[in-house]
């Protein structure tokens, strides 16, 4: 009994000592087949598969021997002489609609992309149009499907183009208030004439139409910003520097002249002119620039005032009666000035004067004697000055002077040769005083 147990164990030992050695040997396992699964048995399922592979057998071997696909468009492959036509169409849309998903056309389709779309749609619809003509093509499904995409595209097209001509037109015109506001004096355009109801309407249109761009363009709110506060503030400040000018206008009015008299008293008729200008501003001002009529009212009563004080003064006569008044006084205080006498200048005087001026009554030499004009280096001429009373047809007697010269000729001599000019005519004078 022990020697078996001996034994069992010696056989158990050396067992182990194998498995040692042997270890790394893999020792293929042997294979059991599985139990094959029966598949449910299903005529219908089998029959569609079996129709299905028949259909596009079918599909197949049609497309080949007719040349056509199954919505019946020609083949590359073909050689239908519609294929031509049809791939034109079909490309020329592909290209549209591609062109017109890019983000550029959404935001801003320049010249360039625009007549690029347009093009890819005219000869999609002029090869459209041979196709509909062709008895092999009109009824087939692919061209029922160009005939379908088409005018979609086509009208995508003008929708786009015409929501960015919108969207131009608010830009430009925004824009535009934009230079009017930047440049103020110097801006200079005839077809525009900034108002402030007008540029209510196009904000509200602008905003209402273009929501999005409106909203989100940062150039846009920008603008807004500049012009309404050139409308809520900087127009009223236009008001105000007219208010300084018409300040002035009044201050200079009641000035008293060298007769300490209101200067209004002789030009009345010219001051009421110069308030032409300030009263055609300020009623431009309030049509076109301000909503607040106050300030603008009441600067308006204060021209007013002035005005009508001028008109009344105009009107009653009491500025001719003025003026005549003034006017013969300058007449009576003219007198022919004496200074140095010599015949022979009185003599040449009265020869060289034209005829135009009258008839001589008297000439007088007013200088008192001759003044030298010079450079900064030598002297030019000496002059002296005659004065004339003459007499016209209409028996009226006139003021008129006149200078007479002698050329430099260096080296301390002047010429013996005299020559008139510079004659001026300073208006009637009373005969009774040209011998005075």
């Amino acid at each position: 009994m022990k020697i078996t147990i001996i034994i069992g164990v010696l056989l158990l030992s050396c067992t182990n000592y194998s498995f040692a050695q042997f270890g790394k040997i893999k020792i293929k396992k042997p294979k059991i087949t599985a139990p094959s699964k029966s598949k449910p048995s299903n005529s219908n399922s089998t029959s569609s598969e079996s129709n299905k592979k028949s259909s596009t057998t079918q599909s197949t071997t049609s497309s080949s021997s007719t040349g056509r696909t199954s919505e019946g468009a020609p083949t590359r492959r073909s050689e239908l002489p519609s294929y031509e036509t049809y791939s034109k169409v079909r490309d020329n849309i592909r290209y549209a609609k591609s062109a017109m998903e890019d983000a550029s056309w959404k935001i801003s389709p320049d010249e360039k992309s625009q007549s690029k779309i347009l093009n890819y749609l005219s000869k999609a619809k002029e090869n459209l149009d041979i196709l509909n003509q062709d008895p092999a093509e009109k009824d087939r499904a692919y061209l029922k499907q160009f005939n379908e995409d088409y005018p979609l595209l086509k009208k995508q097209c003008m929708d786009d183009l015409a929501n960015y001509s919108n969207k131009s037109q608010y830009i430009d015109r925004l824009e535009e208030y934009n230079r009017w506001v930047a440049l103020g004096s110097d801006y200079s355009n005839d077809n525009f004439t900034p108002n402030y109801k007008d540029y209510e309407a196009l904000l509200a249109g602008y905003e209402k139409e273009q929501p999005e761009h409106f909203k989100n363009s940062s150039r846009t709110q920008k603008i807004v910003a500049t012009v309404n506060n050139h409308f809520e503030v900087d127009v009223y400040k236009k008001v105000d520097d007219l208010e300084q000018d018409v300040n002035a206008l009044i201050k200079n009015i009641h000035r008293l002249n060298s007769r300490q008299e209101e200067t209004y008293l002789l030009n009345a008729d010219n001051y009421l002119k110069k308030f032409e200008k300030p009263t055609k501003l300020l009623e431009e001002y309030k049509q076109n620039l301000l909503k607040d009529h106050t300030s603008a009212n009441a600067l308006t009563a204060k021209m007013d005032k002035e005005k009508s004080m001028l008109e009344e003064y105009i009107n009653s006569g009491k500025l001719a009666a003025h003026q005549a008044k003034y006017a013969q006084e300058i007449i009576d205080s003219k007198r022919l000035r004496k200074g140095m006498s010599d015949s022979k200048i009185e003599s040449y005087a009265k020869d060289e004067l034209p005829a135009k001026y009258g008839k001589i009554l008297r000439v007088t030499i007013a200088s008192p004697g001759w003044y030298v004009n010079k450079n900064a280096y030598i002297p030019l001429n000496k002059n002296v000055q005659v004065e004339f009373a003459t007499q016209k047809e209409d028996g009226k007697c006139y003021y008129v002077g006149a200078i007479i010269r002698r050329n430099y000729e260096g080296g301390g001599v002047y010429s013996d040769t005299w020559y008139m000019t510079g004659i001026w005519n300073d208006g009637e004078m009373n005969c009774k005083n040209v011998n005075k």
